[in-house]
Formats: structure tokens, sequence, C-alpha cells
């Protein structure tokens, strides 16, 4: 009888001490995820989002799934989980200096679980679209659940984006990687996802986008914050009358604990150094249901079809008894030509020939009266994005 309760007892001792972490599940193999870095991994039919919520040189906090670990894990330690699996540290990887690694080993259930592809899963927010809400209504999970969208080559914009983001970083946000940052013309339909928006209407085409669906507009000197929203996605526009109000607006949100921020709208004045912030006492009126509002146009990037003329004179270039309207490519001669308005064909200009219209270029595309390489300069912005985050996390871990 005595033998018998000293087994029970053991028992209990060894499920206590497996669910406070002073016994292991052993790792038969392990999986390796550095700070700010999320994974999707599965094991067995259950799938984990996995990231680093705190981490040190002898401790470290994980969030799997929707369940976080309710304390600090120490090498060796393991964690049982809400579902029943067991989450087991091996090791920590802590560089206590710029750009050094921050990364833990791990395993559940003594697997190292297989890698899936995590995408982003933007969905509408649940909580109500106010400023008082900021960042939490842009976030899942403590991952970002939003883009943000600087127009294409914008430096300064994606500069100051940056350090919005590096408050967020610092107070252990996380984002996708890859997956943050979009420029402008890279968003085709702006009111089903959530957006942080930075720019003046006149360099990015989605604050544009926004900004024509209000009445009114800002004085000399404002920046503005404004939230616009569509079945529970919520685009925040960053904007001002110039690029110094822009600035003041983006230093608000990276600052937001030090401003009452509330309401839909926000106006920003002052100088850089002395920020005077307000709600809006007549904020600009949404003229358009945002349904009504149409969409940023694409660019057009097909050779227009061959119209056979009906009348008797050619409003075009003539080919083959065919009358074909202005701005028609084709291979004429060997060449890529288009049908210009002095109704002859030309040949398409190379990258930087002077242009007006994107069908005088070989590229299909004219911006600011020369022949450019849009994919090259989407990717080419995109780069300059990642590089920018990339930069931050080395700093910051």
């Amino acid at each position: 009888m005595i033998m018998k309760k000293r087994f029970w007892l053991l028992g209990i001792v060894i499920v206590c001490l497996l669910s406070t972490g002073v016994l292991a599940e052993t790792c038969s193999s392990t999986n390796t995820i550095k700070h700010n870095e999320p994974k999707k991994l599965k094991f067995g039919e259950k799938e984990y989002a996995i990231y680093i919520s705190k981490i040190n040189a002898q401790e470290v906090r994980l969030v799997v799934g929707d369940e976080s670990t309710n304390r600090r894990l120490k090498e060796g330690e393991s964690y049982n989980l809400i579902d029943g699996n067991i989450l087991t540290v091996k090791e920590i990887l802590y560089q206590d200096y710029a750009g050094g690694t921050k990364s833990v080993k791990f395993c559940i259930n003594g697997k190292a679980g297989t890698e899936l592809k995590l995408k982003p899963d933007i969905t509408p927010t649940t909580m109500k679209a106010d400023l008082a809400n900021y960042p939490a209504m842009f976030m899942k999970d403590k991952v970002l659940n939003a883009y943000f969208v600087v127009g294409l080559g914008a430096t300064i914009d994606s500069l100051i984006m940056a350090d919005v983001w590096l408050t967020l970083e610092k107070e252990g946000f996380s984002y996708v990687l890859g997956e943050a940052t979009k420029a402008d013309i890279e968003v085709s339909d702006p009111l089903n996802t959530n957006l942080i928006v930075i720019g003046k209407a006149s360099e990015n085409k989605i604050a544009d986008f926004l900004m024509k669906k209000v009445s009114g507009s800002l004085n000399k000197g404002e920046g503005m914050l404004k939230l616009f929203e569509n079945k529970g996605y919520v685009q925040l526009l960053v904007t001002g009358y110039s690029d110094d109000g822009v600035r003041k607006a983006a230093k608000v949100l990276e600052n937001y604990k030090k401003y009452n921020l509330k309401g839909k709208e926000m106006i920003v004045t002052g100088t850089l150094s002395n920020l005077l912030v307000k709600e809006s006492k007549t904020p600009l009126k949404i003229i358009k249901k945002i349904g009504e509002v149409e969409k940023p146009k694409e660019e057009l990037k097909t050779t227009p079809q061959i119209q056979v003329a009906k009348e008797t004179t050619c409003n075009g270039c003539k080919e083959n008894s065919n009358c074909l309207p202005y701005g028609t490519r084709l291979i004429k001669d060997s060449k890529a030509k288009y049908c210009s308005v002095s109704k002859n064909f030309k040949e398409q200009g190379k990258l930087g020939s002077v242009c007006q219209n994107n069908y005088e270029c070989l590229s299909n595309q004219c911006s600011n009266a020369k022949c450019i390489d849009l994919s090259g300069e989407i990717k080419e912005a995109k780069s300059f994005l990642e590089k920018i985050f990339d930069w931050l996390k080395s700093i910051f871990g």
C-alpha cells in the first residue's frame, strides 16, 4: 500500500515538473526561429504561427498560435500548450550587440515540425476604427496586419515610414518578412485591406485616391492623420499640405503615446520640435460612399485592337488598307513602332527617351516625360523598402 502511494506521488511530481519546465521533453530534431522573423510550422495535424515575444541571454518567451507562454523559458525547459502538445527550448543564442543574432532552437513533441510558407492574411480589424486604438487595430497577435504604402520612388516617405515602424518594433511588434510594405502602384484594391498610407496626394496614388473621397483641403503648414474604413478594413492616411506636414503627422504617429490620439481625424501644426495636435473640429467630410470611389486605374499595357476605318478620312495611320488609331503599336520593318499624332509610324523610344505617352516607349511606360522601366523601378523600390526594415532589424534584433 505504501509502495502504491509512493508511485502515485512520484507520478504527480513528474507531471508537475514537466508542466513547470523543470523536466523537459527530449528534442530528436529542432527548428530555429529568429527574433522578428515569424515562422509557420506544422506538427501532425496542428499548424502554428510561431514568433519570439521576448528574449535575452538566459530566457525566451514564445507565442505559439494564439497562445503565449505565460512565463519565460530557459534552455532545456518545456511548456505544456493548451492543446496538450509540449514545447521545449533546446538552445538560446543571444548576441548583445548591433546586428547580433537573437534566436532560439526548439521543438514541439520532440520534433522540428514541417515549415509552411507564411503568407500575410490581412483580415478586418476587430477594433473600432479610432485613432485611440492605434497601433493595436493594425496588429494581430503582435504581428503587422496591414501594409505600409509609400509612393514609388518617394525616398523621404520611405525613411519616414522606417521611423514609424522602429517605434513599433521596439515595443515588440513584428512583421512577415518581405510582406510589410508596398509601393502605391502595387495596391490594386485599397478598400479591402488594412493600410498605413504615408505621403502627399501628389506623390502617392493611394493617398490621392483617399483624398478624393473627401471635401475640403488642408491649410498651409498642416499635417493630418485620418482614418477611413470599409467593411472592417481600415486605412490610415498620414499626409500633409507639404512634405513638412507629412513629417509632422508621421512624427506624431511615431510618438503616439505622447499624444491623446482619438477620433478619425487629427490635425498637426507647430514645428517638428514643438508639435501641436488637436482633434479636427471640422473634419474633411466624406462626399462619396467608399464603394462609389473609382479604384486607381492601371496603365494601359496592351496594344489597342486594330480597327477598320469606316470613314474615307483616316484619323490615324494607314496600314494595308486599314486605318489604325493613334497609339497603335506594331512591328514594322523589323522594328517596334507606334502610330503618332502626325499620322505616320515612329520607332518606340529606349529607356530615358523623351516621351508624352506610354505607347511612345519600348517599355510601354512614360513618366515625367521619360521612358522608364516600371517593373524595374518597382523591384528597386521594394528592395529599398525591405533593406530599410532589414537594417532596422540588424540594429535592434
